[in-house]
């Protein structure tokens, strides 16, 4: 560490101790009580009236100082070396990187004692809100890996809040030691205990025999709880939006070769402004009149609407702001409807590819026993819908006996759920009305009292009756809003309310788990990669519960453009993602779907330029 320069003697006598090594090049002046000093050096008189900063300025571009240049770099007065017992103040050189790194270790250990803090906190809270305000939460889950070949799993809770909205909040974002069905479910089993939930509505997850394992592993699990609801005959869940992928995946392989050399052409043409112009000439020459890069053959306009079906469809299904369970019928069915035409189209190309997605359809989607009954009631909870509508569907789309039993097999399970349903509303109030029933002087006709000890109830059952009677809904209203209706109707159906704020939070595309992770391939960031795995499951989820946003702090994404995705759930966000194929890759989509998707918008776009 350098110390000032040699000083030159001074001859003036100070009265009292000095104690910077400054004066050592100056001398005071009379009258004291002014506070100047001379300047051994250039005789310049210089004010002192704080300290002698002003001073040590001086001395930094006095020309007659032989040592200026020394002074040039010494820009502080400070020490951070270890003094002797004779303190001696020193003037060190400032470094900004070890001054960094202080801060940098001071800052570190205080955020992490204060991300701990806040964890607990928020984890606290809604652990209270879970037990105070749901009976019940819908699940997603699903596993992914780092670039370190870390297994993670992400499993999300889905519930509608008091006021009527729709949450989803990370419960877990832990490491895992493998991908099997039974370990995966183990850990689920793990976090659901740690939350203290038991009552578990349902569970999306992805078509795999890993995940039907883990499901069937917790379905036994939870009925040892005795608080699944239809025996737990219907909690798993399949995600619509990866059957929609294996379905496309399997139809678009008769079309895989003409796809590719579409994008290769393309690809070329628009590699280089030489050869478009090369392009263009050809054209001109051979006479063709076009307004594009070239026009599509008869085949591929007429192929474009089917598959534009199955792209807005994914779209819609994969939302997580916004209810999609009551969706389910009318996207799933509307497909197969639309499958079974084109399986008997006159073009061979479009018909082998129909009938290529019609057998993998009629594996998930076309066998009514396959069929989950609790997303066919989400969609009887539909004011717009009802019973009779989704009858109807199910009449349209499956033959005579199958569709008998599966509207039989609907209504047995609508009213036995209802049932269920007014069982807990009656428990959760029992407590209050006998407590009532002693002191009540309003009932001199003892009636609560006769209800209670026949075992005798109000006619509940008769509102499920004059709901599924009652006018439906205008079912083209753009702006209608489901949540709000039963929002405004809960006092009029209490029970049915209470079914549908849990029913409709079914999630039918696991997407909200998936948003945790860098939809890229499946890969956390490397740039979080290298945080310990509970650090990585702290940030994600308090972030997540403090914002309720994308997770941005794993991976690159704008939250704009993920917001504009989340928060409009008709044909308007269609029309945004269609101009932007990029966010696509922000839902959570697979990448052969992906691939199929943004394929699909180049010949929509090729196709909008044909004469």
């Amino acid at each position: 560490m350098d110390h000032l320069p040699p000083c030159i003697d001074s001859s003036s006598t100070q009265n009292s101790k000095v104690r910077s090594d400054i004066w050592g090049h100056f001398t005071k002046q009379e009258p004291y009580s002014e506070k100047k000093a001379k300047c051994n050096y250039c005789g310049d008189l210089i004010k002192y009236l704080i300290g002698t900063s002003g001073m040590r300025n001086h001395l930094a571009r006095c020309k007659e100082n032989p040592n200026r240049e020394a002074f040039k770099r010494q820009k502080v007065l400070s020490s951070s070396i270890e003094v002797s017992v004779s303190y001696s103040p020193t003037i060190s050189k400032f470094d900004q990187n070890a001054s960094r790194m202080k801060l940098v270790k001071m800052f570190v250990n205080t955020l992490r004692r204060e991300i701990w803090k806040l964890y607990e906190e928020e984890k606290a809270k809604l652990k209270m809100f879970l037990s105070k305000h749901c009976e019940r939460v819908c699940l997603t889950t699903d596993t992914w890996t780092s670039i370190q070949n870390l297994n993670y799993m992400s499993l999300t809770a889905h519930f509608i809040d008091n006021d009527w909205k729709l949450q989803k909040k990370i419960l877990n974002f832990s490491q895992t030691t493998g991908h099997s069905g039974e370990l995966i479910a183990k850990h689920v089993e793990v976090c659901l205990n740690n939350w203290e939930l038991k009552r578990v509505l349902s569970m999306t997850v992805d078509n795999a025999t890993a995940n039907d394992v883990g499901v069937q592993y917790l379905k036994r699990r939870m009925l040892s709880w005795n608080c699944l609801v239809l025996k737990g005959e219907y909690v798993h869940m399949r995600c619509c939006a990866h059957i929609l992928s294996l379905i496309l995946k399997d139809g678009l392989k008769e079309i895989k070769d003409s796809i590719s050399k579409i994008r290769s052409e393309v690809k070329y043409v628009k590699s280089s402004p030489a050869r478009f112009a090369r392009f263009k000439a050809c054209v001109e020459q051979e006479g063709i009149s076009y307004k594009g890069i070239f026009c599509l053959d008869v085949e591929t306009r007429s192929i474009l609407p089917f598959l534009k079906l199955f792209y807005d469809s994914t779209l819609r299904i994969s939302g997580s702001s916004y209810v999609t369970s009551h969706m389910y019928m009318k996207e799933v069915f509307a497909i197969g409807k639309r499958i079974r035409q084109y399986s008997e189209s006159n073009d061979v190309s479009i018909k082998l590819m129909a009938m290529r997605m019609k057998g993998k359809y009629e594996k998930y989607w076309g066998n009514p026993n396959g069929i989950n009954i609790l997303l066919l009631i989400a969609v009887v909870l539909d004011p717009r819908s009802k019973l009779d509508f989704v009858n109807y569907f199910i009449e349209y789309l499956f033959e005579s006996s199958m569709a008998t039993e599966l509207k039989s097999k609907l209504l047995s399970s609508l009213k036995t759920l209802y049932e269920q349903y007014q069982g807990i509303e009656e428990g959760s109030q029992s407590s209050q009305q006998e407590s009532q029933l002693d002191d009540d002087d309003d009932d001199p006709h003892y009636m609560r009292f006769f209800l209670r000890v026949t075992g005798r109830r109000f006619d509940y059952i008769s509102k499920l009756d004059k709901y599924l009677r009652e006018d439906h809904e205008p079912y083209m209203s753009v702006d209608f809003d489901i949540l709000h209706w039963w929002k405004v109707n809960s006092t009029r159906f209490p029970i049915l309310a209470n079914m549908a704020r849990e029913v409709l939070a079914i999630p039918i595309s696991t997407v909200a788990s998936e948003c945790a992770f860098s939809t890229g391939g499946r890969v956390i960031s490397p740039y979080r990669s290298c945080l310990t795995p509970k650090i990585v499951e702290v940030l994600v989820c308090t972030q997540d519960w403090l914002k309720g946003t994308p997770f941005s702090i794993l991976f690159d994404e704008d939250p704009k453009e993920l917001d504009k995705f989340e928060q409009v759930p008709n044909s308007g966000r269609t029309d945004q993602l269609r101009e932007n194929p990029s966010n696509l890759g922000k839902l959570g989509i697979r990448n052969d779907l992906l691939m199929f998707l943004e394929t699909l918008i180049e010949l929509s776009r090729i196709g909008r330029t044909v004469i």
